[in-house]
């Protein structure tokens, strides 16, 4: 499992920080385990709060209502939002609460406090939110959706060559995605800002200054709304993901190539990760163990399952399991295993681990439908036999090489003057 980068939750808590006052962590127990703070607001003592679950940091009522809001998020993984009026002597104050769960960590998410009762003009607002974008050294985005103007970060502009002058509407930004990506683009958009999803994520091509195509992954998040509950600001990030893209193409098509050949061979053939779960099966192992369906069913399941499944196909149906389960203990190659079917079939089977270093990443195990071959060996034996028992009755000396089989038979006699040193 890849774990969640440490920068993309701080660019994501700056970004919320932006237009709020406090941004708080906190995990799936309702635990607070981080705390952002702008420069305008700070708490008395945030130690106090660190490592202790919300309802137990005071004697609030709205700390219940906000634990409350917590579960729910995690649970249906939309947004909620509260406001809270507090009076001390000829002071009050009015804040917006705001859950939401777009922690980079499904494990976590944010809670957001802003001061209502503060009262900024829209060029400081604006100006605040520049140096956020300029700072936060990322391909960083902010979209006004009612006047359709877009402002972009400095290492934006650098990583696909464009002035600041020359975008500045969604229009002229959306005209240089990739027309094949772009139907995708705008319904995960529009999924997103009508309240459908509560995630925007999004991987398109977007074309470059030069003329070349990037590949970026772009996330946002709605963080100011109308009057009316129509979302106003919508922000984000967008990260060069070219390299990844280029290495999942090269590996999707060799994957599909070794698929290809795996599923045209006459074997059967399974491969396991390191927890013992089938990754991939092919269309001839099923048919060898009257497997119905796909072999993507298989996909998941545990390879020592699996297995045991079919072992009532052998004529020793308790010995099978227990032999797989060894060599996966053992971890050994095994080669031309020979089973007995109950059915009269005889299979083999080879498994060989996969190893890096001293990491176990795997195994693959293929199985083979030797019945033909066995049953012509033992015809070969049988006609050997026939031929011995007969030339043994005969007291003569006689040599017999029947070419086709290879088989070489000498009479008694033969044998003995041959032994005598008179051949």
């Amino acid at each position: 499992m890849i774990k969640t980068r440490s920068k993309d939750i701080e660019t994501v808590a700056n970004a919320l920080l932006q237009l709020s006052d406090i941004v708080v962590e906190v995990s799936q127990t309702h635990v607070i385990s981080r705390i952002w703070e702008n420069g305008s607001y700070k708490l008395a003592d945030t130690t106090r709060f660190l490592g202790r679950k919300i309802i137990d940091s005071g004697n609030e009522n709205i700390l219940g209502e906000i634990d409350g809001l917590v579960t729910k998020s995690f649970e249906t993984r939309d947004n909620g939002s509260i406001e809270y009026t507090i009076s001390h002597q000829q002071y009050t104050a009015t804040y917006s609460i705001r859950v939401l769960p777009i922690h980079p960590d499904k494990d976590f998410l944010f809670v957001v406090i802003k001061n209502l009762s503060k009262k900024e003009g829209v060029s400081l607002i604006e100006g605040k939110w520049k140096l956020a974008l300029d700072a936060a050294g990322d391909g960083m985005w902010d979209v006004n959706l009612q006047t359709d103007k877009i402002y972009f970060s400095d290492k934006w502009h650098e990583e696909f060559g464009y002035s600041a002058a020359e975008i500045t509407t969604r229009t002229q930004w959306a005209s240089k995605v990739h027309p094949d990506d772009m139907p995708r683009y705008i319904q995960l958009r529009e999924d997103y800002l009508s309240g459908k999803t509560s995630t925007f994520t999004v991987e398109f091509r977007y074309l470059c200054k030069d003329g070349s195509y990037k590949w970026i992954l772009s996330r946002g998040i709605a963080v100011s709304y109308t009057q009316t509950g129509e979302p106003l600001r919508f922000i984000g990030t967008q990260t060069d993901i070219t390299d990844r893209k280029i290495s999942e193409e090269r590996y999707s098509g060799a994957a599909e190539l070794l698929s290809k050949l795996i599923n045209n061979l006459q074997n059967g053939v399974l491969v396991t990760d390191e927890s013992r779960k089938i990754i991939f099966a092919n269309q001839m192992f099923c048919n060898m163990y009257n497997i119905k369906g796909s072999p993507d069913q298989l996909v998941g399941k545990d390879v020592s399952k699996s297995l045991g499944i079919s072992k009532y196909f052998y004529k020793e149906p308790d010995k099978f399991p227990r032999r797989t389960d060894e060599i996966l203990e053992k971890n050994e190659i095994v080669l031309e295993e020979t089973w007995a079917l109950a059915d009269g079939r005889v299979f083999t089977r080879d498994y060989i681990p996969l190893t890096f270093g001293n990491n176990y990443k795997g195994g693959i195990w293929k199985f083979a439908d030797v019945t033909d071959q066995r049953n012509e060996e033992k015809k070969l034996e049988e006609q050997r036999m026939f031929y011995e028992h007969v030339l043994n009755s005969i007291a003569a000396d006689i040599v017999v090489l029947m070419r086709s089989t290879g088989i070489c038979l000498l009479t008694p006699l033969l044998l003995r003057m041959r032994s005598c040193g008179n051949g």
